[in-house]
C-alpha cells in the first residue's frame, strides 16, 4: 500500500514516470509501449524511485541505489511494490542492506513456493 507522500514529492515521482514513458531506455521501451507492460509496472517503478529518494535522504551512493533498487524490483515479484520498497530500506538503515542477482531471486522464488505449498 501506497505511504502519504507530500504532494511535491508524488508529483516529481510521477514527472519521473511520465519522462520514463516518453523516453524510455532502449532495454525498457516494450514496457512503455505496452499498455499491460505499462499498467503493470508502474507501482512498481514508482516505488522505486520513492525508494532512491529515501536512500539518497540517508546518504547512499548513486550505485547503492541502483542496486537497492534492483533488489527492490526483485522483491515485487508477486508482493506488493510499496510493502518491499519498505522492506529494502528498512535493511538499509539497519545495515543489512539486500544484494541482487541470482542468489536473492533463488531465494525469493523459494519463499513464494513455500507459501503457495502451505496453502
Amino acid at each position: 500500500m501506497r505511504p502519504e507522500i507530500p504532494p511535491e514529492e508524488l508529483a516529481k515521482i510521477e514527472a519521473s514516470w511520465q519522462e520514463f514513458l516518453d523516453n524510455p531506455p532502449d532495454d525498457l521501451a516494450m514496457v512503455a509501449r505496452n499498455p499491460v507492460l505499462r499498467d503493470h509496472m508502474r507501482e512498481p517503478m514508482l516505488a522505486g524511485w520513492w525508494l532512491e529518494n529515501r536512500l539518497l535522504e540517508l546518504g547512499a551512493t548513486k550505485e547503492e541505489c541502483e542496486s537497492l533498487c534492483f533488489a527492490h524490483g526483485q522483491h515485487c515479484f508477486g508482493r506488493d511494490p510499496w510493502v518491499m520498497a519498505q522492506f529494502v530500506l528498512d535493511g538499509y538503515k539497519a545495515g543489512n542492506p539486500e544484494k541482487p542477482g541470482p542468489e536473492l531471486a533463488e531465494r525469493i522464488c523459494r519463499e513464494r513456493m513455500k507459501i503457495v505449498e502451505d496453502v
